[in-house]
């Protein structure tokens, strides 16, 4: 989880996974099915692995849709929604609108924060399990093949 360490250090300048912009977890492969028994819990064969989110930059961003004082933008340079730290008020509704949950409320400074693609998540990963591709707008994608974590679509 260098990833999210690095990520807050870089932009928050303390280290605090609740609010790292990329995100590290279990993702426990369960099978094709209930009775297939070709899952972690099944025959044994499979495998626990570990699966990062991050804000998938999306082209029509619910963030931005439903945040009530309009406190997320564009970044001009990069293209990368950003949020407006004088602006927000910290209430959260971009977290709420966000299909995966992705801004996070930071609890020190009361205002939200969200990944504004600045690659150091990528540069730290010790593996390189993290990569920068070029956009492209998988979140339709995602809803359109019925696809649960986004790093199936993109290494598929």
């Amino acid at each position: 989880q260098r990833c999210e360490m690095m990520c807050t250090l870089k932009n928050d300048g303390r280290v605090c996974q609740h609010i790292a912009r990329v995100r590290v977890w279990d993702n426990y492969y369960w099978g094709k099915s209930a009775d297939t028994g070709d899952g972690s819990f099944g025959d044994g064969k499979g495998a626990c692995e570990f699966t990062v989110e991050h804000c998938k930059q999306c082209a029509d961003p619910q963030c931005v849709k439903y945040c009530p004082v309009h406190a997320i933008y564009a970044d001009e340079k990069t293209g990368a929604r950003t949020v407006d730290t004088k602006k927000c008020i910290g209430c959260g509704m971009c977290s709420q609108a966000c299909p995966w949950n992705m801004p996070r409320v930071d609890t020190e400074t009361g205002v939200s924060t969200k990944c504004i693609s600045c690659g150091r998540c990528a540069e730290q990963c010790p593996n390189g399990a993290i990569q920068f591709i070029d956009w492209q707008d998988i979140a339709q994608k995602i809803i359109d093949e019925g696809i649960v974590r986004t790093t199936t679509a993109v290494t598929a």
